[in-house]
């Protein structure tokens, strides 16, 4: 038997009860069995009580050389004797001093009596010989006084402008550095956290570049360069959790074993993540930078942060070119969709862009949309035929490699969901 478990806000596994015993887990610890659809404490689970019953190992002897408290005790009293013998010593030595000093003091004490009598008479004559010039030396005062205050004044007002200008400078390159990189943040719905990631603007090549090989298809032709802005997406697929905080439940048509909190919501239709969306933005007011909103990708956006953006390596898939490395596919998933982030990411700390569940993008799907593209930031918003397709990427748990690849497209209409779609959000 194996187990999946959750523990610090990832899911982990599968593993046997023999690993499980490095884990560290508790009775509270949610496990969920191979072949059940229900999280439950280990501590119910029967075969794993054992894991809780074992006696701890006793701690180490202390080491031999250690002394007892009367073996430090005996050891000790030589040092502290010879101590207080030095500091007998010592006050001796202070005494005898102290009776050669107070013989000197005793024979410089009259001279300086005569000293103080001759400072205070001369105090007093100057005192008696100023009071005449004090009345004619108070204008001059006054003026002095006042000069020093205007030009005490002219430099706090330079100061002043200098520390403005400074701020001004500093609150400029502040609001320079956030349009980059507070797109870099987690937010929170309702105690949920969601993390997006900045993907860097940079081109691109677009389309059935010569690392995607086989199963390519028309419409990734031609290739074509693509220049985009900086933007930031999702660090994973949008939760089933997530979206349960924003619209208070799952989707209806969600299997019962397709249910958990860390799976992908799936189900869901273009047109329903735009519902979603419209209130995640009213929820997330504040949170997010001045003039974003959230949204879904482009399938140019899409596409750039799968290959790893500026850092990619041009793989076949995100994040490598073994599609096991990096997806829930055909071959592994066991034909359902997995909690998101179990797989390794791609260059950008993206998880999931291949395989899992298919995600939906902003784009109007059109099969040589490529050789008409505009090169900088495109998207098509206009619908080009009256069979009204959206577009969505990435392959799902049912999918072979052909659908994994970071350039395959498919399409579907926008008012349906189906199991293996679901959606990742940008900003």
């Amino acid at each position: 038997m194996e187990y999946l478990f959750f523990q610090n806000g990832q899911t982990r596994g599968p593993f046997t009860i023999d690993a499980l015993r490095s884990m560290r887990i508790t009775p509270d610890t949610l496990v969920l069995p191979q072949g059940m659809t229900q999280w439950i404490p280990a501590g119910q689970v029967e075969e794993l009580r054992s894991l809780f019953t074992e006696q701890p190992v006793s701690p180490p002897p202390l080491p031999s050389a250690a002394a007892t408290p009367s073996q430090q005790t005996d050891s000790q009293q030589p040092v502290n004797d010879e101590r207080a013998q030095t500091v007998q010593d010592t006050s001796n030595t202070n005494n005898n001093s102290s009776t050669a000093n107070s013989n000197h003091d005793y024979s410089n004490n009259f001279v300086w009596w005569i000293l103080g009598i001759i400072l205070v008479a001369a105090v007093i004559l100057g005192i008696l010989s100023g009071s005449d010039s004090a009345s004619s030396s108070s204008q001059s005062t006054l003026t002095e006084d006042s000069y020093d205050n205007v030009t005490q004044e002219a430099p706090a007002v330079k100061s002043e402008g200098i520390v403005e200008e400074t701020a001004e400078e500093e609150k400029t390159e502040e609001t320079v550095n956030s349009a980059k990189y507070d797109l870099n943040q987690t937010y929170s719905v309702k105690g949920v956290d969601f993390k997006m990631i900045i993907v860097e603007g940079g081109t691109f090549f677009m389309g059935a570049t010569p690392e995607q090989k086989n199963f390519i298809g028309d419409d990734e032709k031609p290739v074509h360069e693509v220049s985009l802005s900086s933007f930031s997406i999702g660090e994973t697929e949008v939760t089933q959790l997530l979206w349960m905080a924003v619209m208070g439940d799952i989707p209806k048509h969600t299997p019962s074993h397709f249910i958990g909190h860390d799976l992908p919501v799936v189900y869901v239709s273009w047109d329903d993540c735009q519902t979603f969306i419209s209130k995640l933005n009213a929820m997330t007011e504040g949170q997010r930078p001045s003039g974003r909103e959230f949204r879904l990708p482009t399938e140019a956006e899409w596409e750039f942060a799968a290959r790893g953006g500026n850092k990619g390596s041009n793989t076949q898939f995100a994040g490598s070119n073994t599609q096991s490395a990096v997806a829930w596919y055909n071959d592994n998933s066991k034909l359902r969709p997995h909690p998101v982030g179990t797989k390794i990411s791609n260059e950008l700390g993206i998880y999931d862009m291949s395989g899992n569940v298919f995600e939906w993008c902003q784009d109007w799907y059109r099969s040589d949309y490529y050789s008409k593209s505009p090169s900088t930031n495109p998207c098509n918003n206009n619908n080009p035929t009256s069979r009204e397709e959206r577009v969505y990427r990435g392959g799902d748990y049912f999918s072979g490699a052909g659908e994994l690849r970071v350039a395959s497209r498919c399409k579907n209409e926008p008012e349906y969901g189906r199991p293996g779609i679901g959606f990742r959000l940008a900003i």
